[in-house]
């Protein structure tokens, strides 16, 4: 897939300037502690994304060349949870301020289906059942699961929209091409609307944030966003309307 493609060569292209000239037996410990050091800049999730791909490069060679793999810790946690999500209100400025057409489409899609930026960018015109208001994102990557989600009566009618100018295989185009990334986008429109930094998943995360507050099952919102309650659960389960009330009401005197 393009959008899977693209992060691959953005995640190893610091690995290859870092890295680059050592063969996997040069690798260490400390070769890989030294390189979080340098990288100190840049969120621990960016990090261990790199260092996992440099791991899968280095067990393909083992595998190629019959050579022992590699194998270190991580050298830094992952990184915490991201608590920043969306208002209504919020999001409807972000969207009054989306600088084109594809960058809004893009917007809806991610508050409205609750999918990954990747899987967003994937998603094709043979997915999309307008007759019967379904869009079908496909197959997962991995542990990234995708899911098949109902439009609601707001995302249908700019769906129908979209698809009346089409001019490429793609749901999300520009000059009839697929757009890989739109996050410089997405993100001017955010710094326009006041919003401040929005980060990577912020529009997926304001999603489910929305499902939990609306008190909607925990079971139905893990389907809608491809992930598992315990993820639900655990990630936004404090957003619930009715959440440790009970238990609350235990500890009265």
């Amino acid at each position: 897939e393009h959008g899977e493609k693209d992060n691959f060569l953005h995640s190893t292209k610091p690995i290859k300037a870092e890295l680059g000239n050592l063969t996997p037996g040069m690798v260490s410990q400390m070769t890989i502690r030294r390189y979080a050091i340098k990288r100190h800049d840049k969120a621990n999730d960016t990090i261990r994304t790199e260092l996992k791909y440099l791991h899968a490069a280095c067990a393909w060679a083992a595998r190629e060349w019959k050579t022992s793999p590699l194998e270190f810790e991580m050298p830094v946690p992952p990184s915490p949870p991201r608590d920043r999500w969306l208002t209504k209100d919020e999001a409807r400025r972000l969207l009054d301020a989306a600088d084109s057409y594809h960058t809004r489409l893009f917007i809806l899609l991610a508050l409205m289906t609750a999918q990954r930026s990747v899987a967003i960018c994937d998603l094709q015109w043979d997915q999309v059942d307008l007759e019967r208001g379904l869009i079908n994102f496909g197959e997962g990557v991995g542990k990234k699961r995708r899911a098949i989600v109902p439009m609601n009566s707001q995302l249908q009618e700019a769906m129908e929209e979209a698809f009346e100018c089409a001019t490429c295989k793609y749901v999300i185009e520009w000059a009839g091409k697929q757009v890989i990334n739109p996050r410089k986008s997405v993100s001017r429109s955010a710094e326009r609307a006041g919003l401040g930094k929005l980060g990577k998943h912020a529009l997926r995360h304001t999603a489910a944030t929305w499902m939990v507050m609306d008190g909607r099952p925990d079971e139905e919102t893990a389907r809608y966003l491809g992930t598992t309650v315990d993820v639900v659960r655990r990630v936004y389960g404090h957003h619930a309307p009715d959440f440790l009330k009970s238990a609350a009401k235990a500890l009265e005197i």
